[in-house]
């Protein structure tokens, strides 16, 4: 995550199970506002909000009717919450509660 003059970066690296890497950037504007989204798993549109001061709220909306709602919280110095919920076409539901923590000594 990173400064921008409109909001902020997210920067996503993945790792896939074969060992392939791919690097994923957004820019959040956190204005609430629908903005085209194309992602390797989702296409559709993609908006942002700050909930308030240590939480954002991002909502994609994909083509194929999937849902994903990422909400990102602050939870003190090198600590991160993201929980992840995703609703597909046919009403499948999943949630994931993610607690990132900064390892001592990175920046």
């Amino acid at each position: 995550i990173e400064p921008h003059p409109r909001g902020e970066v997210l920067t996503l690296d993945k790792v896939a199970a074969d060992g392939r890497a791919s690097t994923f950037s957004t820019i959040l504007y956190f204005d609430g506002k629908a903005r085209d989204f194309h992602g390797s798993a989702c296409s559709g549109t993609q908006s942002s909000r700050r909930l308030d001061s240590r939480t954002v709220e991002i909502l994609r909306e994909c083509e194929s009717g999937r849902q994903i709602r990422l909400v990102r919280q602050a939870a003190g110095p090198g600590v991160l919450i993201l929980d992840i919920t995703e609703q597909q076409r046919d009403g499948r539901r999943s949630e994931r509660h993610l607690i990132l923590e900064k390892r001592q000594g990175e920046k």
